[in-house]
C-alpha cells in the first residue's frame, strides 16, 4: 500500500494470482485489476481493532471478500475477532494462521502452518504465502519511505488508505503512536 502503488496501473495482472493486503481492499479500481483470491490482513489496531478505521476496513473487506470471492488470511491471534465481526456467509473464507518466534521465516506453509512473527504483512504473509504457492513472485507497493523521514510508520498510497479515519486511530490508541 505505499505510494508508489498506482503506478502499477499499466500492468496487466491476469496471466498471474494476486494476493491483496490490508487497506488496498478500499482501493475499487485496483481490486478490480487484482481480483485477489487472497486477502490478507495483520495489524491488531488497524485491522483488527476497535477503531471506526479498523470498522471501515472491516466494511471495505466485506465487500471485496464478497465481490471476488476472497479468502481472508489473518494471525490467529486475530481470527476470532474476525469471525465475530464478519458476516456468516464469510466465516469458512477466514484462515487463522499461527504466529511464531523464529529467526527464519517459514517458505513453505504446506510443510509446516506458521508464520515467522514479523513487523510487516510483506515479510509476515505476503512472501511466505507466495513462495508456498508460485515460483515467480512480483511485488509492488512497497516503497514504504525515505529513512529521514521519520514521522510516521511509512506513506501510503492515498487511494488505499483509509486517509479520513487516521486521526479517530490516533485517538482511540494514543499509547501505540506516541
Amino acid at each position: 500500500t505505499g505510494p508508489k502503488l498506482n503506478s502499477i496501473s499499466k500492468y496487466d495482472f491476469s496471466d498471474g494470482v494476486s494476493i491483496a493486503c490490508n487497506s488496498m481492499v478500499k482501493n475499487h479500481s485496483l481490486m478490480d485489476r487484482l481480483k485477489p483470491p487472497l486477502i490478507v490482513a495483520a495489524d491488531p489496531i488497524f485491522h483488527a481493532g476497535c477503531s471506526s478505521y479498523a470498522a471501515s476496513f472491516r466494511s471495505e473487506l466485506i465487500r471485496a471478500m464478497e465481490k471476488y470471492d476472497s479468502y481472508l488470511i489473518v494471525p490467529m491471534r486475530d481470527y476470532h475477532i474476525y469471525n465475530t465481526y464478519l458476516p456468516q456467509h464469510l466465516i469458512s473464507r477466514i484462515v487463522g494462521i499461527p504466529l511464531v518466534i523464529k529467526e527464519k521465516p517459514n517458505l513453505n506453509l504446506s510443510k509446516d502452518f506458521f508464520v515467522t512473527s514479523t513487523a510487516n504483512v510483506l515479510t509476515l504473509f505476503l512472501i511466505p504465502l507466495a513462495s508456498t504457492f508460485f515460483k515467480t513472485i512480483n511485488i509492488a507497493g512497497c516503497d514504504g519511505r525515505p529513512l529521514k523521514d521519520n514521522d510516521y510508520f511509512w506513506s501510503h498510497d492515498k487511494t488505499s488508505q483509509f486517509n479520513a479515519e487516521l486521526e479517530n486511530i490516533k485517538k482511540t490508541h494514543p499509547a501505540f503512536f506516541n
